[in-house]
């Protein structure tokens, strides 16, 4: 039996996508995983997937293992490793996340006590709505805000954690914090797959993807469309679907993103270093003007910047919210001076699912 409702839709969602067959995690990170629905499935299917009997291969594989992450305690189980501590604050969830990943043996341990490395190759995410003040905002903003900054630890876990992909690159896990940020570029390359370009998950991805998972739920409002727009920027499929198990009546829905592209979050640290100084120069010339809104498809900062709604807020006026595009505190309803307006996710041609 499982430990609440929310793991029924794990196994929904598993059912409809072969989210654990097809990509064979070791280690799951579970992001405001208390009670730990999603965490006891992932554990449940990963283990009937672990082989029995001690295999032949020369490749030792770790153990089944989540890192459920959640500021309550969580009921233990086999395989599950708590980590106490805020998902909204990015840096020190990656070091928490690097010591379970790679603990510090003891002076009395050997180096092969250690075990084989692991990668994190599924993050899910199943909270609900803990963004500062959220009691100002309406719940939907609350919660796709979250969705947002989850998307975005989410994906410096993959850069910093990730299996490597298909060139036999290793990853090392000690990438620098100007290589972290979520910061754009418009594509370069004509390789460089776009949102428009959806096609169903390959079981032989390309060496542009690393073959991941990343699991978060939405609710239904105008602010969902530019979370999907995100999220279709960094990962090569893309799908929203209503589990059965959500009722009726809810306005929730969960995205499934499949098969991170890094060189699409290369692009976003190459706009900060050779545009931010042309935008600052634009803003200085005209200053009663908003920085003008870029095409949907390309890939910018202003995909990370959700100011909310006049009726997400009462007194819009001094309404203060974070904008994760660029890290700075605005206050209004106002797009983000630095990072821009969000266009229209209409034109994205992200896929979706029924």
């Amino acid at each position: 039996m499982y430990r609440c409702q929310s793991a029924h839709k794990l196994v929904e969602l598993d059912a409809r996508f072969h989210l654990f067959a097809r990509f064979h995690p070791h280690t799951v990170v579970d992001l405001a995983a208390a009670p730990g629905g999603f965490a006891q499935v992932a554990l449940e299917r990963m283990q009937s997937a672990a082989p029995q009997a001690p295999s032949s291969s020369p490749v030792i594989e770790p153990p089944p293992m989540v890192i459920a992450v959640d500021q309550r305690p969580i009921q233990p189980l086999p395989g599950l490793v708590t980590v106490r501590g805020n998902i909204l604050q990015h840096q020190q969830m990656l070091q928490s996340v690097q010591r379970t990943l790679h603990p510090t043996p003891s002076r009395s341990s050997a180096a092969a006590d250690v075990g084989p490395p692991r990668t994190v190759d599924m993050v899910l995410h199943d909270g609900v709505s803990v963004v500062k003040g959220q009691h100002a905002f309406s719940v939907t903003y609350a919660q796709n805000q979250m969705a947002l900054s989850t998307l975005l630890l989410a994906s410096k876990m993959f850069l910093q954690f990730g299996p490597a992909h298909d060139k036999g690159e290793t990853r090392k896990g000690n990438r620098t914090e100007r290589e972290m940020k979520p910061h754009t570029d418009s594509p370069s390359s004509s390789n460089a797959t776009t949102p428009g370009n959806r096609t169903a998950p390959s079981a032989h991805p390309t060496s542009a993807t690393l073959p991941v998972c990343f699991v978060s739920k939405l609710l239904r409002s105008l602010h969902s469309a530019q979370v999907v727009a995100a999220t279709s920027a960094l990962f090569r499929y893309v799908s929203v679907v209503k589990p059965q198990a959500s009722r009726a009546e809810s306005q929730e829905t969960y995205i499934v993103a499949m098969h991170f592209q890094p060189h699409r979050w290369q692009q976003l640290v190459n706009f900060e270093r050779h545009h931010g100084h042309r935008e600052a120069e634009t803003r200085e010339r005209s200053r009663s003007k908003w920085m003008p809104k870029r095409h949907s498809l390309e890939i910018n900062p202003s995909l990370f910047s959700m100011p909310p709604a006049v009726e997400d807020c009462g007194d819009a006026r001094r309404m203060v919210w974070s904008c994760l595009g660029c890290g700075r505190t605005c206050m209004g309803v106002q797009p983000c001076v630095q990072c821009g307006a969000f266009a229209s996710a209409s034109r994205a041609g992200c896929h979706r699912g029924t």
